[in-house]
């Protein structure tokens, strides 16, 4: 299902989604300028206005949409204008970087290749509804857990259960605080994310393999 839009281009569309500051969306695009990543941001969709990321997008070029789940009066509406926004860009490939709200199955249909996520624990742990930003950092230290991370994924209809692509691990020293560790993570995060993103379309036997077990 449209692995060959990613395969036959070098350097393919995407589209980023983002809810935050957008310091993994900084990464990524950081991770093309440097030419390490081979690829073209065509389109940042947000969640809301008003949000870092939102900048960092603009002062690059690169046209930003804000599509809010609370101007739309039912889900169904909603999922009908992200799905709109995407499809006028025709990605080959969607990232997620920090993005809040659920893909809906209509947007994942839109996008030609597979869709990325990075999520700041060590998937299965600490994983699905509810566990995002800070409360994955106090759930790991209330566990007293020893390690911690973070996981590459590709995205599904279901919260952080796609097929897992890589991981990066660090231990947890005594006394860390969740503070402390979501900083750590975050820098795993931030060297992780884009090449996993690289080495993921470059590896395409892999990548359609994979891709087909997750939709």
């Amino acid at each position: 299902m449209g692995e060959e839009a990613v395969v036959k281009n070098p350097n393919p569309r995407f589209v980023a989604f983002a809810s935050g500051s957008g310091s993994n969306f900084e990464a990524i695009v950081n991770a093309i300028d440097q030419g390490s990543l081979h690829a073209t941001c065509v389109a940042l969709i947000a969640s809301r206005p008003k949000i870092g990321v939102i900048e960092k997008a603009t002062v690059r070029g690169i046209p930003v949409h804000v599509v809010q789940k609370t101007d739309h009066a039912t889900s169904a509406s909603f999922d009908d204008e992200l799905t709109k926004v995407v499809q006028s860009f025709t990605p080959d490939f969607g990232v997620l970087a920090g993005y809040l709200q659920k893909i809906p199955s209509s947007v994942l249909s839109a996008i030609h290749g597979p869709v990325f996520n990075i999520h700041p624990s060590l998937l299965p742990k600490y994983g699905g509804k509810g566990f995002f930003g800070m409360r994955v950092h106090e759930a790991v230290i209330d566990a007293g857990d020893s390690e911690s991370g973070c996981t590459v994924h590709l995205v599904t209809e279901k919260y952080d259960e796609g097929p897992i692509l890589a991981q990066a691990r660090l231990a947890i020293p005594e006394g860390c605080t969740p503070a402390e560790l979501a900083s750590a993570v975050l820098s795993l995060e931030h060297t992780l994310y884009p090449i996993t993103i690289q080495t993921t379309l470059e590896d395409y036997g892999t990548l359609q393999r994979t891709f087909a077990t997750a939709h």
